[in-house]
């Protein structure tokens, strides 16, 4: 697993999953908005569910690279966590793939420089409340809204 924080001098986001699409054929990849990144363990659990929604058949998306965002950002739809989680801005996004394919390949083709791995995310983003935050960590607190976000599956 690979976890970059980038920032891509291409300023069309569309234009760098089409180029992920194309160097990472058959891996599982997703470009996410760093408010909705919090640790690299966030998005291990969540590659982990994803692939065992996918194997138990209760997946939500046909695409793994879409039910890895649903659970990313704990969303029951594609559209919204598209909306949420998805990388807006070209200039700073994680990527996050899992493959063989070298970080200075995947650099060059969308002319990115990799950033400094901080994790900057926004409670706003995961609508949790301040207070919790006094006796548990923001981690645990996303991980539990994740869990119970896909229930009802």
């Amino acid at each position: 697993m690979v976890l970059l924080r980038i920032n891509s001098e291409l300023k069309d986001i569309k234009k760098i999953l089409e180029i992920l699409n194309n160097i990472l054929p058959n891996a599982v990849f997703q470009v996410i908005n760093p408010k909705y990144v919090v640790s690299s363990k966030q998005i291990e659990i969540a590659l982990e569910k994803a692939k065992t929604a996918r194997k138990l058949g209760i997946n939500k998306s046909n695409s793994l690279n879409n039910e890895l965002l649903l659970w990313i950002c704990a969303e029951k739809h594609v559209s919204e966590a598209i909306k949420k989680a998805g990388a807006k801005q070209t200039n700073d996004f994680f990527l996050f793939y899992e493959g063989k394919t070298k970080v200075d390949t995947i650099l060059k083709e969308i002319k990115a420089k990799k950033k400094k791995l901080i994790f900057t995310p926004d409670l706003k983003a995961f609508k949790i409340d301040e207070k919790l935050l006094k006796q548990y960590s923001l981690e645990d607190l996303v991980l539990e809204k994740m869990a119970i976000s896909q229930l009802d599956r």
